[in-house]
């Protein structure tokens, strides 16, 4: 199974978990959905997700890390996303290993001889799928210079498995609303290579003039509205604590801001 093979059919088929109810298998995981829905207040539409989720206040989001100078953010962003389906099946949060990925995944032709160049998410899944992953602490991570070493990959030291991974409809956010809702945290990716995102501090983002050429992987944990600046996504990215909002950013929704709902994505795993 290669990473190209059958992603029309993937994201045909992300309908498929979309209108699922919210997973939680492991205890502290259920308690937590259970209690989201006891809680709830939802939108007066038929979608029935709530008008405010932020997955990190429900356990389910590692802490933010550091990048580093290494184009590396495909690799946080899936693992991260991974991590919290790792919450919904074990109760258990654990940081798995962006390196893991980096080191040893299958690479976008470009990248192959650079590996700093960047890579996408699908990829990340795809080794995932194929191998599985070992935990940030038994692999941890070392090309925040710059540098990508060879693969020492430990199959005995996996943590889990995906078992499934697919783009959502091009540019339907309301599709991502309801897999966040009822999946859980998922990957995007966006243009972030303005002065304004770069520098970003806090707020929500938004950016008229942004290019939708995709070329930075996040991971969405939430999404929200505000009165004055409108619908939004929670984000985590990986440039730090001290970037934006604790790592964290807000960006305008519905808008496709800066190609966001372009070519966002979701997990799950077998175990």
């Amino acid at each position: 199974m290669t990473a190209q093979k059958n992603v029309a059919n993937r994201r045909a088929r992300a309908a498929d978990l979309i209108s699922l109810p919210v997973v939680g298998a492991g205890p502290s995981a259920a308690a937590s959905t259970n209690s989201i829905i006891q809680n709830a207040t939802f939108y007066n539409n038929p979608s029935g997700v709530l008008n405010y989720l932020n997955w990190t206040q429900h356990g389910l989001v590692t802490p933010v890390r550091y990048q580093g100078q290494c184009g590396t953010c495909w690799a946080f962003a899936s693992a991260a996303a991974i991590e919290s389906q790792y919450v919904l099946k074990t109760g258990v949060l654990v940081s798995l290993s962006p390196q893991n990925l980096v080191d040893c995944a299958p690479y976008l032709t470009a990248s192959q001889n650079n590996k700093c160049i960047g890579n996408t998410c699908e990829y990340g899944y795809e080794y995932v799928y194929a191998n599985g992953i070992q935990t940030e602490q038994s692999y941890p991570y070392t090309s925040g210079n710059g540098n990508v070493g060879s693969c020492y990959y430990d199959p005995s030291k996996s943590v889990t498995n995906v078992n499934y991974y697919a783009y959502l409809p091009e540019n339907d956010e309301m599709a991502m609303v309801k897999a966040i809702f009822n999946i859980g945290p998922i990957t995007a990716a966006l243009y972030a290579g303005n002065s304004g995102f770069q520098f970003y501090q806090s707020g929500i983002y938004h950016e008229p003039e942004c290019s939708e050429q995709v070329n930075h992987a996040v991971l969405i944990v939430g999404y929200g509205t505000d009165q004055t600046a409108g619908d939004y996504y929670i984000v985590k990215n990986s440039y730090g604590l001290n970037w934006g909002e604790s790592g964290f950013f807000r960006i305008s929704r519905n808008l496709n801001m800066c190609g966001c709902g372009s070519s966002a994505m979701y997990t799950t795993i077998a175990h």
